[in-house]
C-alpha cells in the first residue's frame, strides 16, 4: 500500500515547477479500466489500482499513521507547547548565516511531494502566537500571530486522520489533477495532437500522459531534483510570484537551476526568504501594517495539528534506536551552555547572542544545549525539530531519521503500484508505437519542452556547477 505517510518533510520551499515541462491527460476518472483494444488506463483518482484493496491510495483516503497519534486530550487536540515561533527563533534562525549543498533538492522534492501528497485546508483557526517583545525577535508582526488554519480530517476516525486530497501514486497529479473537467481542457485544441496522426485524441493525450508519469517515476528513481534562477530576479521577488515565470520563460529558469548553489537541508532556515517573510497588509495607508510568515515555525505546527508522533516513537517506527540524550540528537559533544562573557547567565536561551558564530559553521552554543533548555526533556521534543537537527548522513542531505522515512516511502510508492513504469507493460506498446521512451534525463525533458538545448544544460541538472566545495 503507497499511501502518504502522516510525516512532515524537508522544510517547504517552491510549489510545483515542473508541472510546466510536460504535457499529456489521463483518460477515466473512476477505477482503473482498459482502452479497447490497447492497455488498462490508471484511474484519475488512485482508485482501483489495487485490485485487493481499490481504495487504497485514493483521494480523500486517509494518510497511512506509522506511529501513535499525539494529541493533547488523545483525541484532535494539538499540543501546545513550547510556541512554534519560539522554537523556530532558537533553533532554525540562521544567524547570519547558511551553509551551502550543490545538490538541488528543493523544487523537485516540492513537486513529487504534492503529487502523491496534499492536504485539505479548512476554516479552523490554528494560528500561532506572536510577541513582538519577546527576545531575539528582529521583525514585527501587527497581526500577533502567524496565520494558520487545520487540515482536513476524515469524518468519523478518532483520534483524528488527516484527508489527503490527491491520488497516493506518482501519477502526474500535480499536472492533470483529478477531475474530468481539467482532463478535457488539457486535451482540447490540435496541440496536443502529433502531426499527420489520425488516432483519436483521447488515444494520443491517453498515451502521452502514461509516457509523462512513467518519466516523473523514473527521474524520482535517479534521484532527480531540480533548482531556479534565470533572469537577474532580486531573491525578495521570488516568494508568491508566479508571473515571474512568464516574464523570465521556463526555459532559463530551469537551465538557471543548476547556476547557483541551495541551502543545506540542516536545522538552519533562511531567514528573509522562509522564516521571516514580511508581508504588508492591503490598505494599509497612512500606516502600513505587517504580517509574517515562518515556515519552520508552521512545520513544527502542523505537526501537531496531525497528532505526528514525538521524535523518538518515530524513531521507534521506522526501526531506529531512540537517542538518549539531546547530544545524541545533534551529534554534538556537549548539551550545557558555556561559560561566555557574551551571554546571560541563566537565560542563555533567550539571548540573541547565543545564535551567534563563533567561526564559520560553528555557533557559540550548540543545537543540542538549545533543545534541552527548550524541551527540558525528550518526551516532547518535535518529530520535525529531532530530524532536522541530526547530523546528516555521509554522502547525503538527510539524517538518519528522515533517510529511514523517504527510504520506506519510495519503496511503498514503488512497489504498491502496479503501475509503476518498472513493470509496465503499456510503455512497449507507446515506444513501439511513437518511438519514444521515458528513460530520458531531466536535462533531456527541458530540452524537448523549451528553447534551451541539451549542449546549453549542465550534464546533471541537480548539481550545481560548478560543485559547491
Amino acid at each position: 500500500m503507497p499511501g502518504s505517510a502522516a510525516i512532515i518533510g524537508p522544510m517547504r520551499f517552491m510549489r510545483r515547477t515542473v508541472a510546466l515541462v510536460t504535457v499529456g491527460a489521463f483518460l477515466g476518472s473512476g477505477a482503473a479500466h482498459a482502452g479497447p483494444g490497447w492497455f488498462e488506463v490508471q484511474s484519475l483518482d488512485g482508485r482501483g489500482n489495487n485490485r485487493a484493496h481499490p481504495e487504497w491510495g485514493a483521494v480523500g483516503e486517509a494518510y497511512l499513521r506509522v506511529a501513535p497519534a499525539r494529541y493533547a486530550d488523545g483525541a484532535g487536540q494539538p499540543v501546545a507547547e513550547p510556541n512554534a515561533r519560539y522554537v523556530s527563533s532558537r533553533i532554525f534562525a540562521d544567524g547570519g548565516q547558511n551553509l551551502l549543498s550543490d545538490r538541488q533538492v528543493s523544487q523537485w522534492a516540492q513537486f513529487m511531494d504534492h503529487t502523491f501528497g496534499l492536504r485539505e485546508d479548512t476554516n479552523t483557526d490554528a494560528s500561532i502566537p506572536w510577541d513582538n517583545d519577546a527576545p531575539p525577535e528582529h521583525v514585527r508582526n501587527d497581526l500577533g500571530s502567524i496565520p494558520m488554519r487545520r487540515s482536513g480530517v476524515v469524518e468519523g476516525l478518532t483520534p483524528y486522520e488527516q484527508k489527503n486530497i490527491v491520488s497516493s501514486y506518482l501519477d502526474g497529479f500535480a499536472v492533470y489533477g483529478g477531475e474530468q473537467g481539467r482532463l478535457a481542457w488539457l486535451r482540447d485544441g490540435a496541440k496536443l495532437l502529433l502531426p499527420k496522426n489520425m488516432l483519436p485524441r483521447r488515444k494520443v493525450t491517453t498515451d502521452v500522459s502514461r509516457y509523462t508519469e512513467a518519466q516523473l517515476e523514473a527521474l524520482r528513481a535517479k534521484g532527480a531534483t531540480v533548482t531556479v534562477t534565470g533572469e537577474k530576479v532580486e531573491i525578495g521577488m521570488l516568494p508568491f510570484q508566479p508571473d515571474l515565470v512568464d516574464e523570465v520563460q521556463i526555459g532559463p529558469l530551469l537551465q538557471s537551476f543548476g547556476a547557483q548553489p541551495e541551502n543545506r537541508n540542516d536545522e538552519v532556515v533562511d531567514e528573509d526568504t522562509l522564516r521571516s517573510i514580511v508581508f504588508l497588509i492591503p490598505g494599509c495607508q497612512p500606516r502600513c501594517l505587517t504580517a509574517v510568515v515562518d515556515v519552520s515555525a508552521l512545520d513544527v505546527e502542523r505537526g501537531r495539528d496531525h497528532g505526528i508522533a514525538i521524535y523518538n516513537d518515530l524513531r521507534r517506527a521506522y526501526g531506529l534506536t531512540p537517542q538518549p540524550s539531546f547530544r545524541a540528537i545533534s551529534g554534538e559533544t556537549t548539551e550545557s551552555f558555556p561559560a561566555d562573557p557574551e551571554l546571560t547567565p541563566g537565560d542563555e536561551i533567550n539571548d540573541p547572542d547565543s545564535l551567534g558564530h563563533v567561526s564559520p559553521g560553528v555557533r557559540r552554543t550548540t543545537t543540542a544545549a538549545r533543545l534541552k533548555a527548550i524541551y527540558g526533556d525528550l518526551s516532547g521534543v518535535d518529530a520535525i525539530v529531532g530530524m532536522m537537527a541530526e547530523p546528516r548522513l555521509p554522502g547525503s542531505e538527510f539524517g538518519e531519521l528522515q533517510h529511514a522515512i523517504w527510504k520506506k516511502q519510495f519503496e511503498a510508492l514503488r512497489d504498491g503500484d502496479r503501475f509503476f513504469h518498472a513493470n509496465d507493460p503499456a510503455l512497449r506498446i507507446i515506444k513501439a508505437r511513437y518511438g519514444i521512451d521515458h528513460r530520458r534525463t531531466l536535462g533531456d525533458v527541458i530540452a524537448a519542452n523549451t528553447d534551451v538545448p541539451c549542449g546549453d544544460l549542465a550534464y546533471n541538472v541537480f548539481r550545481t556547477h560548478p560543485p559547491v566545495g
